[in-house]
């Protein structure tokens, strides 16, 4: 269960800020507001159709008219995402901005200061990875070891989500992940921990692995997830889907706060401007 007081920390915390040199990959100003305002999330397709281009040739002539009063969310793609820069922690097409602590930093450094490759994991040597949940836990990882990215991630999603029951704490605690496998069961965050420290047990470095918090404007709940940067891309590991997507197609994702190593992000989005974007295409028959 995702403490409001963590959510309202942030959300205080977001509205304080201006960007600074720390962001990364930000080369305008922004002005921040909580990104778990309903509203937050307005930048839409338009806006990054503008910049790919507006011309394509289909052998029919005929004019689009994209503009931000349609759906906000419409599936229209005219080329594919670029790679994300290393570093880029601003998924979900936010700002990420670094902050030394906030409420939820204890609570993940609880977890993530402890080493668990012995205890839990492909490599984990304790008599509890012998049975049970660990040790089906540990089959997996050691099956995806060596796997392509995709594979391997999906691998490990679809089996923390097939073994770990939902169950929402009485008391905001962020589980170990030796706690969640020998209770089988575990909140959103559980998930996400457990899922990172999997990874952790076949390579994959801290500053891949990005725990989120955030909100989907769908339900207005506040969920967590694990996001991974592997390939140029963030990957997406969600105990709502089996399915691993990258951010940019969850559009109904708006992150709130998130970690990567040592380090504690708040996320923002970009004001609104004052008049919104319209793209024209003009669609030119084949010659």
């Amino acid at each position: 269960m995702l403490n409001k007081t963590i959510l309202l920390g942030a959300a205080i915390a977001a509205t304080l800020l201006t960007t600074g040199p720390g962001t990364a990959n930000v080369e305008a100003s922004f002005a921040l507001r909580p990104a778990f305002d309903s509203s937050a999330n307005w930048l839409k397709p338009v806006s990054r159709l503008a910049a790919a281009g507006s011309t394509v040739s289909t052998g029919v002539r005929s004019t689009v008219v994209l503009e931000a009063s349609l759906d906000p969310h419409p599936i229209v793609t005219l080329r594919p995402s670029a790679p994300v820069s290393a570093g880029d922690y601003g998924l979900f097409g936010s700002v990420a901005l670094p902050m030394g602590t906030l409420p939820a930093t204890r609570q993940w450094r609880s977890v993530s200061a402890t080493d668990f490759t012995t205890q839990y994991g492909a490599h984990c040597s304790t008599s509890a990875c012998a049975k049970g949940v660990d040790a089906l836990l540990t089959k997996a990882a050691l099956k995806a070891e060596g796997q392509p990215a995709l594979e391997a991630l999906t691998l490990i999603n679809s089996s923390v989500n097939h073994l770990i029951r939902y169950r929402s704490d009485a008391t905001d605690h962020w589980a170990t992940p030796v706690e969640t496998a020998a209770r089988g069961a575990g909140d959103c965050e559980d998930f996400a921990i457990a899922k990172l420290c999997l990874l952790r047990s076949i390579g994959y470095t801290p500053d891949q692995l990005q725990p989120v918090i955030l909100r989907d404007t769908r339900t207005t709940a506040f969920h967590a997830v694990l996001a991974v940067h592997v390939n140029g891309q963030r990957y997406i590991l969600d105990n709502l889907s089996n399915r691993v997507l990258t951010d940019d197609v969850l559009k109904a994702y708006v992150p709130i706060e998130s970690f990567a190593g040592d380090k504690t992000f708040i996320h923002g989005f970009a004001k609104k401007p004052v008049a919104a974007p319209t793209l024209t295409a003009t669609i030119q028959p084949a010659s």
